[in-house]
Formats: C-alpha cells, sequence, structure tokens
C-alpha cells in the first residue's frame, strides 16, 4: 500500500486544495512528518513571495532577499512569483536597492510572474534581467508615472496606471493621457488594463501644454490590446457620448470579461455598451443618490445595461443609499437572481460610511438563490447590531444582523462595520459586539442542515489620529467553522489568542442545534495587550 509519504507532487496539491479551509495547518504538519513532505510544504508556501520596501517589513524582506541571492538556500528553487512593493529608490529604501532587486531575480531558477507595486519606476537593470533570463514571465505592474521604458516592454500582461493630472475637479486639465495612449496602442500582450487619476502639482511648470478632457484621446482607427479586464477607475474620467463610442470601436468587446467604472452612474458609457458585452462575467460601478431623484431614475441607464449582460456572475455596487423597493433592485433581483454568484454593496468610496438601504433586505438577498459570496457594509453597528446582552445597547427591539438569510448556496459572507469613536481601545469598544455577532449569524446558518457556509468575516473600523495624521483604525475577525468548532481570530494581531467555540446539539435529537459555548477563551491577556 502507497504510505502518504510516497504520494507525488500533482496529488498532494489535490490534498491541499481539499483541506483549502486549514491549508495552513496543514502546511504546518506537513513540515513536521518527514524530509520530503517539508521540502513539498516549503515549496508551496514560498511560491509567490513579496518584498516589502517599509519600516515594518524591513528586517523579513531583507531577511528573504539574503535567502534569495544564497545559492545554498532552496528558496530561489521554489519562487514562481515575485513581488516588490513600495520600493522608494536607493536613497529612501529601508532595505532593497536597485542592485539587490536584480539580484534576487538572476538568482530565481524558474518565473512565472514579476510584480511592480511602487511609485518609483522600475529600475532598467530589472527589466533587463527579466526579459534575458524569464522572457516568458508575465510582467504585472502598478506605477503612478509614465515609465516609457516600462511601457515598452512585450512581456507587460497587467498595468494598472494612475495618471498624473494638474486639476481633478474640472473636465479639462491638463494630463498625459495623450502621452500614455500613444504607447497604450502598442502593447500588444496586455490582458488586464486599470486606469486612476492623481494630482500633480508639477504640471503647473510645464508651458506649452494644452488642456484635454480627462479621458484617452482616441482617434479613427485606433485599437487597444484585447483586454480579459478593464478597470476606469478615476472619479474624473470624462464619459462624454463621442468618447464612449471611439472607446467602444477601439476595444475588442467579445474578450472583455471583467469591468469595473469608478465614475459615479455613466449613463452615456451604459447606453453605448449596451448589449455588446457578451462574456461580463464581473461588474463593479459606482452610484450617488440625490435629493431630486427618491427613486433612483438616474439608475435608469444602468438597468438597462445590467439587463442586457448574459454573463454576469459577480456585481459589485457601491452608493450612498440604495431603495431596494425601485426599479434597479428589482430588475438584478428578476434578471440575475438565480445566476448570480457574488454580490457586494459598498460604500461609495472606501472607508467612508457604508449605505442606508430602504427596504427589506432579507427579501431582496433570498431572491439570490446561488449565491456563493456576500459583501455588505453599513454605517454603524446600531444599525444592524441591538443586543441587551451586549454594552451600550439603549433602547429598541432587539436584532442580529437578521437580515443575512440562511441561502443554502452561501459559502462566505463579509460584513464591513463603522464602529462608534470613542475612548477606548477600538478592541475593547467592539470585542462584545463582535464575538455576540459571530455567534448569532452562525446560528442563523447551523440550524439549517443544508447550509453551506464556510467563512464568515466581520471587519469593524473607524477613524482616529495618529499624532496630527488622520488614519483608519480596524480589527476584522476571520470565523472558520470545522469539525463542531467555530474558530475566531482576529487579522494580522497574534498577540490575541484564537478564540473556539463548540457546538451544542440536543442530545436526543442530533438534527436539533442548540447553541455555541466557549471552549477556549484567553481574550483576558489580548484586552491587556490592546
Amino acid at each position: 500500500m502507497t504510505g502518504f509519504e510516497d504520494l507525488n507532487d500533482d496529488v498532494l496539491y489535490l490534498i491541499l486544495d481539499y483541506l483549502y479551509l486549514e491549508r495552513a495547518s496543514a502546511l504546518r504538519r506537513l513540515r513536521l512528518t518527514s524530509s520530503r513532505l517539508k521540502e513539498f510544504a516549503e515549496a508551496v508556501a514560498h511560491r509567490s513571495i513579496s518584498l516589502v520596501d517599509d519600516v515594518v517589513h524591513d528586517q523579513f524582506t531583507y531577511r528573504l532577499a539574503e535567502r534569495l541571492t544564497d545559492p545554498t538556500d532552496k528558496l530561489c528553487h521554489y519562487v514562481r512569483d515575485l513581488l516588490v512593493v513600495n520600493f522608494k529608490g536607493d536613497a529612501e529604501s529601508y532595505c532593497l536597492n536597485n542592485i539587490l532587486i536584480a539580484k534576487c531575480l538572476e538568482h530565481v531558477q524558474r518565473l512565472d510572474s514579476f510584480s511592480w507595486d511602487s511609485d518609483t519606476p522600475i529600475p532598467g537593470k530589472t527589466l533587463d534581467v527579466l526579459r534575458q533570463r524569464f522572457p516568458r514571465a508575465q510582467l504585472y505592474a502598478n506605477i503612478r508615472t509614465i515609465d516609457m521604458r516600462l511601457l515598452s516592454t512585450t512581456q507587460l500582461h497587467r498595468l494598472d496606471i494612475s495618471v498624473p493630472c494638474l486639476d481633478l475637479s474640472n473636465e479639462y486639465s491638463i494630463s498625459f493621457f495623450g502621452v500614455f495612449k500613444q504607447a497604450l496602442l502598442r502593447l500588444v500582450s496586455l490582458c488586464h488594463l486599470g486606469i486612476d487619476t492623481h494630482y500633480n502639482a508639477n504640471f503647473g511648470k510645464r508651458e506649452g501644454r494644452a488642456l484635454d478632457r480627462l479621458q484617452l484621446p482616441f482617434e479613427p482607427g485606433d485599437k487597444l490590446p484585447s483586454l480579459v479586464s478593464l478597470a476606469l477607475r478615476s472619479k474624473s474620467y470624462a464619459f462624454d457620448t463621442d468618447h464612449c463610442k471611439m472607446l467602444h470601436a477601439a476595444m475588442d468587446c467579445d474578450k472583455v470579461q471583467r469591468l469595473i467604472i469608478g465614475s459615479p452612474n455613466p449613463g452615456n458609457f451604459f447606453q453605448v455598451f449596451n448589449g455588446h458585452l457578451p462574456r461580463l462575467t464581473h461588474l463593479d460601478v459606482s452610484y450617488t443618490s440625490i435629493k431630486d431623484d427618491p427613486r433612483h431614475r438616474r439608475l435608469e441607464s444602468l438597468s438597462i445595461f445590467v439587463a442586457g449582460l448574459v454573463s454576469l456572475k459577480s456585481f459589485v455596487f457601491r452608493c450612498n443609499n440604495l431603495d431596494l423597493r425601485a426599479d434597479f433592485a428589482r430588475l438584478l433581483a428578476v434578471r440575475h437572481g438565480p445566476t448570480l454568484v457574488r454580490l457586494s454593496l459598498q460604500a461609495i468610496q472606501e472607508n467612508v460610511e457604508g449605505p442606508s438601504f430602504a427596504g427589506n433586505i432579507r427579501t431582496f438577498l433570498w431572491k439570490f438563490t446561488d449565491l456563493q459570496l456576500l459583501d455588505m457594509a453599513f454605517p454603524s453597528i446600531r444599525s444592524c447590531h441591538r443586543c441587551p446582552d451586549c454594552e451600550d445597547y439603549q433602547w429598541g427591539e432587539a436584532k442580529h444582523f437578521s437580515f443575512v438569510p440562511p441561502l443554502p448556496s452561501l459559502r462566505g459572507v463579509h460584513l464591513s462595520i463603522r464602529a462608534p469613536l470613542l475612548d477606548r481601545s477600538l478592541y475593547a469598544s467592539i470585542d462584545k459586539h463582535a464575538h455576540c455577532t459571530i455567534c448569532h449569524l452562525w446560528t442563523t446558518f447551523v440550524e439549517h442542515p443544508e447550509s453551506q457556509l464556510e467563512t464568515l468575516g466581520i471587519r469593524f473600523w473607524r477613524w482616529a489620529m495618529n499624532g496630527r495624521q488622520p488614519c483608519v483604525e480596524e480589527l476584522i475577525y476571520d470565523t472558520v467553522r470545522l469539525r463542531g468548532e467555530l474558530s475566531v481570530k482576529i487579522r494580522h494581531h497574534r498577540e490575541i489568542p484564537v478564540v473556539i467555540y463548540k457546538e451544542v446539539w440536543d442530545p436526543w435529537d442530533r438534527q436539533k442545534f442548540v447553541a455555541f459555548e466557549v471552549a477556549k477563551d484567553k481574550r483576558e491577556a489580548g484586552i491587556q495587550m490592546l
């Protein structure tokens, strides 16, 4: 009989895929089993590594760079995807420099992708090494400059760029959109494109530049690469009708599968592209309501566009409020309720109070019968959780996120809630609320035997001051239910022990779930640490 240690790597990968909810612990156990399985676990764990250049990660990043450039270390044989994040250049770097990055690339034995996520332009030496040693590797770049050497690289597969502009408050401004468009048309291998904008005061020193609209200045005959995904994230991007028609003519619409539009409700875009994106599976759009539009009539063009999508599986809607009784919500539920796999209802922009909802959320969500992932943001704890057992309870009927229906198909639920601004730490303010909410939500699903829910995550956040600078504080509670136990841990806070709840069932009727009881709770240590 073949032993576990004798299984080939392909079979071991299948086992890991099956154990995806406990992948980290499975890899830890494999490391302790034998030298052969330890090497397999190391290869899996280090397939993708990030060199993050900041004060928090400087020691860890420097150690990784040391290992990558050490010919006796096997790490260089394991890496397939290498990421460089937040590199500031040799003068301002915490732990990296141009020569060291190039050496890391030179020592890697095999590379599938190289990612550059930094404001500083990618060094020419790094591009040379990538082209010479790994001509088939894909290059991913997230940049804020028009780097012509990068934009002429045939290996560029994914590009996220923020275009410098002199003014973002007007439709017309001095920008680099014209220069960028010329480079973009030559990137024949590009599959994923994201465009944003940012203010650059240095444009005021550039004499002779003419004002133009904040958009790609297409001309007749221009052809974009065959894009699989397009993200026009800039809220200042101009979507006039003529531009939308030129964009449509420049695109291969049959190839596009993912679309992100950051500008709130660009009606011209939806009208021009209606019925022309047959393979679109993911749509991410924004909408800002106004007082003169109480029934969301401005959503009419989006409603028609969404109704014409035949392959939609994932929908992200960013808004300040949403009337679930209005035409748009009804159309979304009727047209895509039976087939949508992921639904996300978010704030109009990141770290802004979540949207308010009018109408019955639970009734609305019940219509998405095949939904597997649900993401929602809410304005406050009290808007969705009032419990006499929790602190700060004052009045009103108790409720515990009762809007989330126990859809049998749901596998993951992720919620984001703004926490109250109190004198206490964020942990002390919301930990009891968090555990109460988690237990009530899980109880709702466990009581239904057909439920497939595997993970539940809740993010609590609030604005705070770091010295004189505003910043966002957040705590993310990740929960997983496995083999009769519910584990609750706070992401990125290893100093706070995991809390384990055990399931309690009726001793006379094993089909009847009773409650969750704490099996292991060491939160007091965490309270003292925070």
